[in-house]
């Protein structure tokens, strides 16, 4: 069970950064010339990073990526564009609702991999600490997303993109591991 759970979770872990880097090029998309594109090329470039490296381990591990990638990046990149389309506080309130769920998978995934596969696990852990890293950049923004240290606390304006990143990472996570039991992030982000 281990060996296909890690499997899993490289599969997951490399969809979801291919997502990130999607949904920052539809925001640099629309946002190419204004002050945020250096700050979203800088998270762009992390993310590629990452990306990388869960090809890398795909590879390695013999894991074979989504079927459902084609998909994943088209929906992905149509919330970059949204969310810039909508304006900067939009899109820092998107880095924060996946940043946030990223944060969570690679924190239980770190757990889980203790003692099973070290080196992922430090992977994990270190992507983690990074993804952070955009998570507080974002914070500092005043989206109302997270507010007075409360993450998951949006105001009434930033709900539906609540509800949309919830909606995104419950098929995402439906589609690209094929796990009906994991539609966890519906009832967590449900009105």
């Amino acid at each position: 069970m281990s060996k296909k759970r890690i499997k899993e979770i490289i599969r997951v872990n490399q969809a979801g950064e291919l997502g990130a880097i999607q949904i920052y090029k539809g925001q640099l998309a629309v946002l190419k010339n204004k002050p945020i594109a250096n700050d979203l090329k800088d998270m762009l470039s992390k993310e590629k990073k990452h990306y990388d490296k869960f090809n890398e381990l795909l590879n390695s591990y013999e894991v074979r990526p989504t079927i459902f990638g084609p998909i994943w990046k088209t929906g992905a990149f149509g919330l970059g564009v949204l969310t810039a389309i909508l304006g900067k506080k939009a899109t820092h309130a998107c880095t924060e609702a996946v940043e946030e769920v990223i944060i969570d998978h690679y924190q239980k995934q770190t757990q889980y991999l203790k003692g099973k596969d070290n080196n992922l696990a430090k992977i994990t852990k270190k992507f983690c600490k990074e993804e952070k890293e955009h998570l507080d950049f974002a914070s500092e923004h005043d989206t109302g997303w997270a507010t007075s240290g409360n993450l998951g606390q949006p105001r009434e304006t930033e709900h539906f993109l609540l509800q949309a990143m919830g909606g995104i990472q419950a098929t995402s996570d439906v589609l690209v591991i094929g796990d009906e039991s994991l539609p966890h992030a519906w009832e967590s982000f449900a009105p």
